[in-house]
Formats: C-alpha cells, sequence, structure tokens
C-alpha cells in the first residue's frame, strides 16, 4: 500500500481480492460464466476497512453475429458486508448491467465494445 497522497482532497483506494471464475455452461453457441469476488477496500482518508461481495453472471453467444462477434450480457451486484463512513451503509451497494459484443484481434486477444448502466447507492443517499 505505498501510494503517495499528495492532495488530501483527491482520495485514492486500495483494493485486496480473492475471486472465483466457473463456467459451468460452456458450448459451442451459448457460454455461462459466474464470477464470485470478495474485496477488502481501504481509502486513505479513512483507517478502516470496507469489505464487499461481487457477484457476477455473464452469458456469451460465441461467433453469433457475422460468424466471429459474440454478442454479451452481464449483470454484476455489488454487496457492503460491513459499515465504513466512506461506504453506503446499505446492503446493496452497486449494480452494473453491461451490454456488448466481444471483437476478435487474433485467436489469443478480443476486444469488446459496450454499454454500461451502473446504480450506486452513495454514503450521502444521493445515487448517480
Amino acid at each position: 500500500f505505498v501510494s503517495p497522497n499528495l492532495v488530501n482532497e483527491n482520495p485514492y483506494e486500495n483494493r485486496l481480492y480473492q475471486q472465483i471464475i466457473w463456467t459451468p455452461i460452456q458450448q459451442e453457441t451459448f457460454q455461462l460464466i459466474y464470477r464470485a469476488r470478495f474485496e477488502q477496500r481501504k481509502t486513505s482518508l479513512d483507517p478502516k476497512w470496507a469489505n464487499r461481495i461481487r457477484q457476477q453472471i455473464e452469458i456469451n453467444f460465441p461467433n453469433l453475429l457475422l460468424r466471429h462477434l459474440t454478442p454479451f450480457i452481464t449483470d454484476e451486484v455489488f454487496y457492503n458486508a460491513n459499515s465504513v463512513a466512506w461506504v453506503s451503509d446499505r446492503p446493496l451497494g452497486q449494480n452494473r448491467l453491461v451490454v456488448g459484443v466481444q471483437i476478435p484481434c487474433s485467436r489469443s486477444f478480443f476486444t469488446a465494445v459496450g454499454y454500461m448502466n451502473q446504480f450506486r447507492l452513495n454514503p450521502s443517499g444521493n445515487n448517480m
């Protein structure tokens, strides 16, 4: 955790995490990918650690468009596991819904283009 904080009005955040990625369904035309992540987060403005659980489900349709583009949809839900001053005290912290297309660049590399809709519950109660 060696990051210089030169201006207190611009805090930084450090994160540790553990995750499991599981692909229960992997077919030629359909993939279901599940990711569970447990994060420990610390901001430069508060000595307390915030714990968060992130659950993500992704559905891919390999090579569905033009025989090489892969449409996908992802939903990720963020649960706050404890309450600290700089995190919302509500259990549901965020929800991110992403819709997009993966574009292959080579056999082992692809890029993605998409849209993300993000719902956040802030500590102040103002949602973005």
